[in-house]
């Protein structure tokens, strides 16, 4: 999928979704007091999101106000018998800043053209670790991205070392298909060390929790 694609299915996400979200796009993590009083507990059945504590801050980023749930996949076409690649990209994008607030990639699943199986599709995205690297280029890995309050992006690629003692675990998958094809609601625990794009900070991310849809277009 061309990179103009995404943008459009972005805005179409945006113009249907957008016009019912009223509250602030950053929640702050409630006090304990029970799952019923939890926005967000990573279940499938629940809504979409991340929960994380980066550095000492408990961060909860759910789709409303501003923010909405996105995704977009892309890869490589070939011509059989030579094999294809897609990887897939989901995430919450901030529509008052303009990017993502949070993005996870995952990479690579090798096909033959012209379409991705259901079968191979949820193989792909079946439970279980994951390393963290490069997804895209037809590699195989998990990309975490976030994006601070104050506009800094973080992400698990932009260091120069690896990430020992960290762990990405597909804890559940749920299958489906509506008007723009088939899709996987993914469920992931996760640590790791996110660094800054720019200066190469880094800052370790514990009790990691998201609940995202993977589509294939």
């Amino acid at each position: 999928m061309t990179m103009t694609r995404i943008a459009l299915l972005l805005m179409t996400v945006l113009l249907v979704q957008g016009c019912s979200k009223e509250d602030d796009p950053y929640v702050p993590a409630p006090p304990t007091g029970g799952a019923q009083d939890d926005p967000f507990d990573g279940a499938l059945g629940g809504p979409v999101g991340v929960r994380m504590t980066f550095d000492t801050s408990d961060v909860l980023i759910l789709e409303q106000g501003a923010v909405l749930a996105y995704n977009a996949v892309n890869g490589q076409t070939n011509d059989p018998p030579a094999l294809s690649y897609r990887y897939y990209l989901a995430g919450m994008y901030d529509a008052d800043a303009k990017e993502a607030a949070f993005a996870a990639t995952m990479g690579s699943l090798y096909f033959e053209a012209p379409q991705v199986l259901p079968d191979a599709f949820a193989t792909f995205f079946a439970p279980g670790p994951r390393a963290y690297g490069p997804a895209t280029l037809g590699l195989d890995g998990v990309e975490l991205e976030y994006r601070d309050a104050d506009g800094r992006r973080w992400s698990t690629q932009c260091g120069t070392t690896l990430q020992p003692g960290s762990e990405f675990l597909v804890t559940a998958v749920l299958p489906g298909f509506d008007g723009f094809g088939q899709k996987m609601k993914v469920a992931a625990a996760f640590t790791c060390t996110f660094y800054d794009c720019q200066t190469g900070a880094s800052q370790l991310v514990q009790d990691g929790v998201l609940v995202l849809d993977f589509r294939d277009f």
